[in-house]
């Protein structure tokens, strides 16, 4: 992805098969180890045997890190122990992680989010920043819909996906990048997720994957090469952003957000990051220890955000219960929306 390679070995096929469906890449035993890779991961079973470990070293908001002491390949190499027995040694230096427990499903919840968040990172040193919300290509304009976790974003996004005018950019995490004057939403392919109450009957069953996690309900997942799904292949400029709202009050509608309500609603989802891997995984939770660290990566956001608030429109999407009304009050609305900012001659 963007350059970045990942290479994941393990005795438990489950997990790798897991992989292999999120994000879209087919398994590759023959050169698994001959392509240079950004990111090498091991799980097993049992932990590294040229390693001892000692007491505990602390606690992080993931689980309790434990003293080294025999096998230290680095200075800054951790062990991370994690409820369910799940252990996880993490080198930076190297980009090397061991994950390791008895429990297959358990073991995955912790990688996924792992490799989401070393992507995060390495995507960030390539100037390309992640959003929490879905993106779609709307003719050639970029419109990002924004919601805290379960508030819908999934479901509206696979409505509206029914419209041939509209390609996917991401489900849950598309790429800002910014030319100078424009910023852009950049596709970020991975699986779909859906709440277990989902319905998806044109799906192929071979094309869905249970997700179960341990503290919270099972998702219905869907691979990202489904043929449902339709792509965007290419960068688009970001013109509008949406915020996702249920109402039970009369019927859906669309009204304009204010500039300190987009700012707001970015601080969010975007400076802070509320919702995104990096936020709750092991690797920035140090305590005050990480702020430092972190100021760089915040004036970047910060400078992102200030920047969609100069050349974009919000707007709040007063939703009911019923999707396909919605969907087609949304097309109707961008529809026009564009249409205007085109004779408006909006760049």
């Amino acid at each position: 992805m963007y350059g970045i390679r990942i290479c994941i070995s393990s005795e438990y096929l489950a997990v790798i098969d897991a992989a292999s469906f999120d994000f879209g890449a087919p398994v590759n035993v023959e050169q698994h180890r001959s392509i240079r890779s950004t990111i090498t991961v091991d799980v097993t079973k049992s932990s590294p045997h040229q390693y001892s470990f000692g007491d505990e070293k602390g606690r992080v908001s993931s689980g309790v890190k434990f003293h080294i002491t025999a096998g230290q390949q680095s200075p800054i190499e951790e062990l991370i122990a994690y409820d369910g027995g799940i252990f996880c040694l993490w080198d930076p230096d190297r980009e090397y992680a061991h994950f390791w427990g008895n429990d297959p499903d358990a073991l995955y919840e912790k990688l996924y989010l792992f490799l989401l968040s070393r992507l995060g990172e390495l995507l960030e040193g390539l100037g390309l920043l992640r959003v929490h919300g879905f993106g779609i290509n709307f003719r050639g304009i970029g419109v990002l819909g924004m919601a805290p976790s379960g508030g819908g974003k999934s479901t509206l996004g696979w409505e509206l996906l029914k419209n041939e005018s509209c390609k996917l950019i991401s489900d849950d995490a598309p790429l800002l990048s910014s030319d100078g004057a424009q910023v852009h939403l950049l596709p970020f392919q991975f699986r779909l997720g859906f709440s277990d109450t989902a319905q998806l009957p044109e799906i192929a069953p071979t094309d869905i994957r249970i997700f179960k996690r341990r503290k919270r309900s099972d998702k219905i997942l869907l691979h990202p090469h489904t043929s449902m799904i339709r792509w965007s292949e290419t960068a688009a400029p970001l013109k509008l952003v949406i915020a996702l709202h249920y109402t039970k009050l009369g019927s859906s509608r669309i009204e304009p957000m204010s500039r300190w309500q987009l700012l707001k609603l970015l601080t969010r989802d975007l400076i802070i990051g509320y919702g995104l891997p990096q936020v709750v995984e092991f690797f920035l939770k140090d305590g005050v220890k990480s702020i430092p660290y972190r100021i760089p990566l915040i004036f970047k956001r910060t400078w992102m955000a200030l920047k969609i608030i100069r050349q974009v429109q919000g707007f709040h999407f007063y939703q009911t219960d019923e999707v396909s009304q919605n969907a087609a009050l949304l097309l109707t609305w961008m529809e026009q929306t564009v249409l205007r900012m085109q004779e408006q001659g909006v760049s």
